[in-house]
């Protein structure tokens, strides 16, 4: 029987929007999990507007930073001055690409 080496991989997963509270999120986590699993080295690179988020053992984590829409957000060293932009909304962030200017988009991919 032949025996074949197990090279681990180096899996890089990049997401404008937070690992949580939305599908796009939930199934890069599941990706992410599962790839831990077999063992892969694996970093998200992640818009967020929080630091204090659910996180993978074995993973990880950028935060790309924004400014989230509470009273008092918490300050993020680099942040955008607005939140994280969707095309719809989350659950965390009714900004979106429909409703900024020009220099905001410019920031927002400066910030990736």
């Amino acid at each position: 029987m032949e025996t074949k080496s197990k090279t681990k991989k180096k899996i890089l997963i990049v997401t404008a929007f937070p690992t949580h509270g939305a599908g796009s999120g939930a199934l890069i986590t599941t990706q992410a999990k599962s790839y831990v699993e077999n063992g892969d080295e694996v970093v998200i690179i992640t818009g967020n507007n929080r630091t204090d988020f659910d996180k993978l053992d074995g993973v990880r984590y950028h935060v790309v930073p924004f400014t989230a829409e509470t009273e008092n957000p918490e300050k993020i060293e680099g942040q955008c001055p607005f939140n994280y932009l969707m095309f719809t909304t989350h659950t965390e962030s009714t900004a979106n690409f429909w409703n900024v200017s020009l220099e905001e988009i410019e920031a927002y991919n400066k910030s990736f």
